[in-house]
């Protein structure tokens, strides 16, 4: 199944995404530590999901915004397909770390962290750690 991932943001366009052409371009800007903000468009044959992202100068990826396509976590694809492009693309597993997101559809993202798709501090509270590592 072809799963898209598009961005907002033209510098994660332009790179395609990749760690280290980001890091590349962003060399000789203001600050080392940078954040590239952007809505993650994620498309399948089965459906269209949006997350907003942030985008870490050390390739740390935070998930601060998302509905899933299907909040059944065996047939949906966009947690498990953003997860594989970052592998992919030389990013961090991407993390939740707001109450509100973690809190919200709690047994959704319990079961992405518990198969190392998603890491959050909130989560580890409640169902016990993780090394990510």
């Amino acid at each position: 199944m072809e799963i898209l991932i598009d961005f907002t943001d033209m510098t994660l366009l332009k790179t395609e995404g990749i760690y280290e052409k980001v890091v590349e371009n962003m060399k000789g800007d203001v600050t080392d530590k940078w954040c590239l903000v952007t809505k993650a468009i994620i498309t399948s044959p089965v459906s269209v999901s949006v997350m907003n992202l942030d985008f870490y100068y050390d390739g740390k990826v935070v998930i601060t915004e998302y509905n899933p396509s299907n909040k059944d976590v065996f047939y949906n694809v966009d947690i498990e397909a953003l997860n594989f492009w970052m592998g992919q693309a030389g990013w961090k597993t991407p993390s939740i770390v707001t109450d509100a997101l973690a809190r919200e559809n709690f047994k959704f993202w319990q079961h992405f962290k518990n198969i190392g798709f998603v890491q959050s501090h909130i989560l580890e509270k409640e169902s016990g750690n993780r090394d990510y590592t």
